[in-house]
């Protein structure tokens, strides 16, 4: 009996060994990790997770990967110096499928053959897609395929597809390696942590490009957080949060009030906007801050209402498109051309987002966005389906016409931010004018006659010239703030039947 309870106590601690060894971190002993946090494992507890060893195959790595938080793809990039453009991607869709895709840009990459790869498997597990598949070291005649036989960044995005179209992510789902790795090395070995950090592309493109220690070590890398460097738009300094989190100018172009204002709930009006993989088609969210009825994104020629494609979201949770032929209410149209439709209504602020067709000729009033174009925003009143004109104080546009195929731009201080300005000029001129100069020179005519009699200039008496120097100066007050009113209100404004305000031009 003695000797059978030793034996199952030998067994007994022998599994509990084996199981402990199987639970055990791998990362910087059988494989390289880069990960965040720091010495995070099993990779389901990681915010993110990267091993890559030697495989059984001559001149192919394995590797693994796994991004927490739900979304339609997770991607693993090899980059030449931490940016995104010219880079070669492997993307691990929530449809199973792993595709391969290239970077000429920052703009949505393009899908190439799916050469170099086997031993494929995707598993989505809590939101959480986790894959893995063995890559060839390189491939000789193959395009945009990297040889990594030589150093290479890693970099790591997650984001929304859609069948094997994979959209741009924001900038805090994008994280790059601190350093560029051999992935060559069979030395099983840890070097201590290094830094892989959340960036942005200006703050990839002001990093030295380094081969460092860790090059031939598995490592394990940790996310942490750094300083952002300054942005290149504004050339003025960002805090750490808002690099890492505002996709501005990094995955979507924008145009909004204040121009740095982040997330778009704390600014006076946002429009985002990104193109499709396949350039067809542009993905819109936008919203205008303040209870209302509805809030519409527009395209213009001319910055004007007049001749403008409409799409309005309504706070009942309608989308609907309209065009504006004049700066009367805009006529419904057909809803054709728009889909992913979403409006959201928090706090009282309407929110939309949809997807819109590049171009189509085919549909009527449908405006040609591979052409530049104004955006005009406007919000206001709705009753049912119908929109009621807007108040001119709740009327934005771009500053200038806008191209929607080109890289990721952000923008703001639009022409219309002006518009309180403009009025209260106009205001002050009509009062300087009539209050100020009227008044003075009415004074002057009623009881200066008498002031320097005998002083004259150009032959008529003081107090006459200083009344029509005054009167004069009115006159121009008046002309300025009346043309200054005329433009700002692009023509006449009169009061027509029920409460909408119209126009004749």
């Amino acid at each position: 009996m003695d000797v059978f309870k030793l034996n199952f106590l030998v067994v007994g601690l022998y599994l509990t060994i084996l199981l402990s060894l199987s639970k055990a971190d791998t990362c910087g002993v059988s494989q390289f990790c880069f990960r965040s946090p720091n010495d995070c494992f099993p990779a389901s507890e990681c915010t993110y997770f990267v091993g890559w060893s030697p495989s059984n195959t001559e001149g192919a790595i394995d590797f693994e990967l796994s991004m927490s938080g739900t979304s339609g793809y997770i991607a693993l990039g090899f980059s030449k110096d931490r940016n995104m453009a010219n880079s070669d991607i492997i993307a691990c869709l929530s449809d199973n499928k792993i595709l391969r895709y290239y970077a000429s840009s920052r703009a949505t990459p393009t899908r190439q053959t799916d050469v170099g790869l086997s031993n494929e498997a995707t598993t989505i597990a809590g939101g959480t897609i986790t894959c893995s598949f063995t890559r060839q070291l390189s491939l000789v005649g193959e395009t945009n395929y990297f040889d990594l036989n030589e150093p290479h960044f890693l970099i790591l995005a997650k984001g929304m597809r859609q069948d094997e179209s994979i959209y741009q992510h924001t900038s805090n789902s994008r994280y790059s390696s601190d350093d560029s790795y051999d992935f060559k090395s069979e030395t099983p070995v840890t070097q201590g942590s290094a830094q892989g950090t959340p960036v942005t592309e200006e703050s990839a493109q002001e990093t030295p490009v380094t081969q460092g220690s860790a090059q031939g070590t598995p490592v394990t890398l940790a996310s942490q957080p750094r300083q952002s460097t300054t942005e290149r738009r504004t050339n003025t300094p960002k805090s750490t949060e808002q690099s890492s989190e505002d996709p501005c100018g990094e995955s979507q172009s924008c145009l909004r009030a204040p121009l740095n204002c982040y997330p778009a709930s704390s600014c006076t009006y946002f429009v985002g906007w990104s193109l499709s993989q396949n350039r067809d088609e542009l993905y819109f969210e936008y919203t205008l801050s303040g209870n209302n009825g509805y809030v519409a994104l527009g395209f213009s020629k001319n910055g004007g209402m007049s001749n403008s494609d409409i799409i309005a979201c309504l706070s009942s949770g309608q989308l609907s498109r309209h065009y504006a032929i004049s700066r009367a209410t805009p006529e419904m149209q057909d809803d054709v051309g728009v889909s992913n439709e979403k409006v959201e209504v928090v706090d009282g602020t309407i929110k939309c987002s949809f997807t819109r067709q590049l171009s189509n000729a085919g549909f009527q009033n449908f405006f040609n966005l591979s052409q530049d174009h104004f955006i005009i925003l406007a919000k206001g009143d709705s009753n049912g389906q119908s929109i009621t004109q807007h108040s001119q104080s709740a009327r934005y546009a771009s500053a200038n016409s806008l191209d929607f195929k080109s890289a990721p731009v952000s923008v703001g201080g639009s022409e219309d931010d002006n518009f309180d300005v403009k009025i209260k000029a106009h205001g002050s001129l009509m009062v300087i004018g009539w209050i100020g100069f009227v008044s003075i020179g009415i004074v002057t005519a009623r009881y200066l006659k008498d002031f320097l009699p005998r002083k004259t200039i150009c032959g008529k008496p003081f107090w006459f010239r200083f009344h029509a120097m005054c009167m004069i100066t009115a006159c121009l007050s008046f002309m300025s703030s009346f043309i200054l009113i005329f433009i700002t209100l692009e023509g006449w404004v009169g009061k027509g039947r029920g409460d909408n305000t119209v126009s004749s031009q």
